[in-house]
C-alpha cells in the first residue's frame, strides 16, 4: 500500500492518538517524580528495581524515536525502513517488561505458591516467546515487502512510517495473534487477582491493601479492553488503523505498573518506619518490592502470618 492511500485525516488521527498516549506518560512522570525520589531512589539495586526503571524510562526512548521521525523528514522510503520496526520493537519490549512486573505482583499476592509459579511460568512460555516470534515474523514480512519497492521520495517521515505499516493477510494474522496473546496473559492475571482479592478483602484489610486491589483490578480491566480492542482492530480495521491504539496500550501499561510499584513502596516505607521507631535507621531500601503483600486488618494491627505469607516475606529477587 502506498503512502498515497493514506489521507491527511488518517495521518492526523494516528498522530493525535500517539501524542495523547505519551502525553499521559509525561504527565504521570511529572506528578510522580517526587514519589520516585522519596521511595525508589533509596532502594538498593535489585532485579525488581531494574524492571521498574526500565518500565518507567523506556517510553521516553519511544518518544525520541518517534519525534525524530516526525520532525526530521527522510529522503526516501529506503532511508526510513528502521523507523517503524524499531518503534514497534521498543514498544513491545516495554510491554513485556510491564507484563513481567504484573506477573511478579500476582506471584507475590499468592504468597509465592509453587502451583502459581508453574501457572505463571507456563503463561510466560506460552505468551512471551510466541509474541517475540510473531513480531519477528511481522518485521520480516515488512522488510520483504519494503525491499521489493523502489526507493522514492516520501516528503515526511511520518508519512513514510505509515507507508511502511503495510498489512497483507499474513501481517494482519500476526497482529491478531500478537494482541490475543496479550489478552490471554492479562485475563489470567485478572482472574488470579480477583480470586486473591476476594480472599484478602473478605477478612478485612488495610486501606492500602484495598486500594492495591482496587487499582489493580481497574488497571487489569483497562488493559483487557485495550488488548481486545487492538485484536479487533487488527482483524477488521483498515490497514492504516490496525495499530492505532497500540501506543495507548504501551503507554498505559507503563503508567499503571508504575502506580502499582509506588503504592507498594510507600506502604513498605510506612511499615519500616513503624518497625524501626526512632532508631534513625529507616532503611527504605528493602528489596521485597514485588514479592510480598501484607494483608492487615487495619493500618496498625497485622494478621498472624501464615506459611504462605512467610514465604512471601523471603526475598527471591537478588
Amino acid at each position: 500500500m502506498s503512502s498515497t492511500d493514506f489521507n491527511p485525516l488518517t495521518l492526523s488521527i494516528n498522530l493525535d492518538i500517539w501524542f495523547a498516549s505519551y502525553a499521559v506518560v509525561v504527565f504521570d512522570y511529572i506528578c510522580t517524580f517526587g514519589t520516585e525520589v522519596t521511595h525508589a531512589w533509596p532502594c538498593p539495586l535489585t532485579v525488581g528495581l531494574v524492571l521498574f526503571y526500565l518500565n518507567r524510562y523506556l517510553p521516553f526512548f519511544d518518544i525520541v524515536i518517534y519525534v525524530r521521525a516526525v520532525l526530521y523528514p527522510l529522503s526516501s522510503s529506503k532511508d526510513c525502513l528502521w523507523v517503524f520496526p524499531l518503534a514497534i520493537w521498543m514498544a513491545t519490549t516495554g510491554l513485556l517488561i510491564s507484563e513481567a512486573i504484573m506477573l511478579m505482583r500476582t506471584y507475590a499476592i499468592w504468597g509465592r505458591r509453587r502451583l502459581i509459579f508453574w501457572v505463571l511460568a507456563g503463561l510466560v512460555a506460552v505468551v512471551f516467546g510466541p509474541m517475540v516470534g510473531l513480531l519477528a515474523w511481522k518485521t520480516w514480512l515488512d522488510l520483504q515487502y519494503d525491499s521489493s519497492k523502489p526507493s522514492k521520495p516520501v516528503g515526511h517521515a511520518f508519512q513514510c512510517w505509515m507507508q511502511e505499516a503495510s498489512f497483507n493477510n499474513l501481517s494482519s494474522f500476526c497482529l491478531l495473534l500478537f494482541f490475543m496473546l496479550i489478552f490471554v496473559s492479562e485475563s489470567v492475571i485478572m482472574a488470579l487477582t480477583v480470586i486473591k482479592a476476594k480472599q484478602h478483602l473478605d477478612k478485612g484489610s488495610a486501606r492500602w491493601l484495598f486500594q492495591f486491589y482496587q487499582n489493580g483490578l481497574i488497571y487489569c480491566a483497562c488493559m483487557l479492553v485495550l488488548s481486545l480492542s487492538n485484536a479487533i482492530m487488527a482483524l477488521v480495521a483498515p490497514p492504516a488503523y490496525k495499530t492505532s491504539f497500540f501506543p495507548m496500550q504501551r503507554a498505559l501499561h507503563s503508567v499503571f505498573c508504575n502506580r502499582v510499584f509506588f503504592l507498594i513502596l510507600k506502604n513498605r516505607s510506612l511499615r519500616n518506619s513503624r518497625h524501626l521507631g526512632h532508631s534513625g535507621n529507616d532503611n527504605t531500601g528493602t528489596t521485597m518490592i514485588f514479592t510480598s503483600v501484607h494483608p492487615e486488618t487495619n493500618d496498625d494491627i497485622e494478621l498472624s502470618i501464615t506459611s504462605w505469607q512467610e514465604r512471601a516475606e523471603t526475598e527471591w529477587i537478588r
